[in-house]
């Protein structure tokens, strides 16, 4: 038998989510030039928020997924350099990102159940550009 979507409670969907997420900002696609890279969770964010998260709070399911992708880090920091020394100065920013991807994405898609493919193009594309302004503010200053 199959199970539904919205018959997973919201505290499992949003710790899955938030995971999903995590593991594919490790992704990396280079485009363009040499240090310009697109993680794969740009991409999935967006798909998961209007699906699986449809019915779940945007900022919920973004600030789950700020703290998945810090300890995620935090953990593969540790792996790699045997500390966890600057951790918190390296990945903050990143936090900050699924923060304000949350809130500007909460913003501007206040119905998640109807929204159209233009707008949606257009929240993600405001969402992802100006949450990478505060990422890039936070980690420069």
């Amino acid at each position: 038998m199959r199970t539904k979507i919205k018959e997973i409670p919201q505290v499992t969907r949003i710790f899955f989510i938030a995971l999903a997420v995590a593991v594919s900002s490790q992704l990396y696609f280079n485009m363009y030039s040499e240090g310009f890279r697109i993680s794969a969770a740009v991409i999935l964010l967006p798909i998961l928020l209007m699906t699986v998260g449809e019915d779940i709070s945007t900022m919920h399911i973004c600030s789950a997924t700020a703290v998945c992708v810090f300890v995620l880090r935090s953990a593969l920091l540790f792996i790699s350099t045997g500390s966890y020394d600057g951790a918190l100065q390296l990945y903050l920013p990143n936090m900050l990102f699924y923060i304000c991807y949350g809130f500007i994405f909460s913003r501007l898609c206040t119905n998640k159940y109807v929204v159209s493919y233009r707008k949606m193009f257009v929240v993600v594309l405001l969402s992802d550009f100006l949450s990478n302004i505060v990422e890039i503010c936070a980690t420069y200053t």
